[in-house]
């Protein structure tokens, strides 16, 4: 409630803060956005604000960076409840890597049932990943869970519903992004 309170009090939201970490190194978004025949330069880093006017590193940077420290923990159970694991992953990295990772391994898991079709559409499986991943407040260290059970799969990313909006906001398809930064570099 304080950081809240504090971050409410400045306007600064923490995909816009200047990262503590300034030795950041970007292998794998340099690999991602060059493999999209996307420019990954200094000047693009400063216009898709990864950069502050100063030059120095947000959080946003730290993110996409091969230093990030938030993870994706991905669980497969049998049955419908906690009681046994089929498997556990973890997956670490600039959150780029986490995203293709994780999604191979929701594709790999997405026929628990063994037939022809997958359980679940594979694009739902992926918004459902991104949403995840850009709209979680990163101000908590936890992971990003994602439990997978017979009959459903369960995303759960920290933070709750962004100041101001209700579920029924949420049902009638209102949307406001925690991480403006984030969201438009995706």
């Amino acid at each position: 409630t304080i950081r809240e309170m504090l971050r409410e009090s400045d306007g600064i939201t923490f995909d816009k803060s200047r990262c503590v970490n300034q030795e950041l190194t970007f292998q794998y978004a340099d690999r991602y956005f060059a493999d999209a025949h996307i420019p990954f330069g200094d000047s693009n880093k400063r216009t898709l604000r990864l950069m502050d006017a100063d030059g120095y590193y947000t959080n946003t940077a730290l993110l996409l960076s091969d230093q990030c420290e938030h993870s994706i923990k991905c669980a497969v159970y049998e049955g419908t409840g906690k009681t046994r694991f089929r498997m556990r992953r973890e997956f670490f990295g600039s959150i780029l890597k986490q995203m293709d990772e994780v999604y191979e391994f929701l594709a790999l898991n997405n026929n628990l049932k063994r037939n022809d079709h997958p359980d679940y559409p594979p694009y739902a499986l992926r918004e459902a990943l991104l949403n995840a991943i850009v709209h979680r407040d990163y101000d908590y260290s936890g992971g990003t869970l994602i439990n997978l059970y017979d009959d459903r799969v369960e995303f759960v990313s920290l933070g709750g519903l962004v100041k101001g909006l209700t579920m029924e906001d949420v049902m009638g398809g209102v949307s406001q992004s925690r991480n403006s930064v984030l969201a438009n570099v995706f």
